[in-house]
């Protein structure tokens, strides 16, 4: 669902990833040292037509303590049927790696 050369944004570290191989890659250290589980609560298209995803972020450590509670925005620029560029709303890295 990600086109080849997708920008994603890097919610641990901040900055982005470049590709579906940096996303994956991304993804698979993410759940080597935390367990991040959301809740839809608002979805909403912009004036650039970007996909706006409200989510209620809970993010765990492996033992199951929370290390962040907080709402942000996920935001979906979709070309072609497939993701372009994702970028996270208002808000910091978690810099827990």
């Amino acid at each position: 669902m990600m086109q080849p050369n997708v920008k994603w944004a890097n919610g641990m570290e901040g900055g982005f990833l470049h590709g579906r191989d940096a996303v994956r890659e991304y993804w698979r250290k993410q759940f080597e040292v935390v367990r991040g589980q959301l809740e839809p609560l608002q979805f909403e298209t912009d004036e650039s037509n970007r996909e706006i995803v409200t989510v209620r972020l809970l993010v765990r450590d492996l033992a199951g303590e929370v290390l962040s509670e907080r709402t942000v925005q996920q935001i979906f620029t979709i070309e072609n049927g497939s993701i372009s560029l994702f970028e996270i709303g208002g808000t910091e890295p978690l810099h827990l790696a």
